[in-house]
């Protein structure tokens, strides 16, 4: 038997070779258990959201557009500051409501549009049964269209609009 003062890479597939049998065995029963054990284990999901609103260049904390006019109210805002709550969302959603109210007119269909730091714009709308200018009916509106939204980059812009207005009696 001849000696060797070094061993190289031949030397180890030569060995793994040899005992090639020993080490699959180890690798199936290693992925046959893993396997077992994930199948018995809970199934947990977890989904979480974040709503961020990139930085701008803008001299006041939040420029507010309003658009009234018979056909429909709305209320657009572009942020300046990270916004990691939904309370401008439902800042700008009690004033479409207040202006409702304050012009004497309801509203059936809600839209919800959002600009993202990308300048990809989304407009989603939600038709409600019944005329309404309650705030309640049209937060709930406004959520559902904005869950239809991805909401995986940072909003430059969010805007919510009633429309298909009538006057009040």
């Amino acid at each position: 038997m001849v000696k060797k003062d070094k061993i190289d890479l031949r030397d180890y597939l030569e060995i793994f070779y040899k005992r090639r049998i020993h080490f699959l065995t180890v690798f199936f029963i290693i992925t046959t258990v893993t396997t077992i054990i994930s199948y018995f284990l809970p199934k947990v999901y977890v989904s979480k959201s974040l709503i961020l609103i990139e930085r701008q260049n803008l001299l006041r904390n939040i420029v507010g557009q309003q658009a009234v006019g018979d056909e429909m109210v709305s209320k657009v805002r572009t942020f300046k500051e990270r916004i990691i709550s939904t309370g401008n969302l439902i800042d700008i959603i009690r004033d479409v409501a207040d202006d409702l109210r304050q012009r004497g007119y309801k509203g059936r269909t809600v839209t919800v549009k959002i600009r993202f730091a990308d300048f990809k714009t989304y407009t989603r709308a939600k038709t409600l049964m019944k005329l309404t200018d309650s705030l309640n009916d049209i937060r709930w509106a406004a959520f559902q269209c904005l869950k239809r939204i991805e909401l995986k980059n940072k909003v430059r812009l969010i805007g919510v609009r009633v429309s298909g207005l009538e006057k009040e009696d």
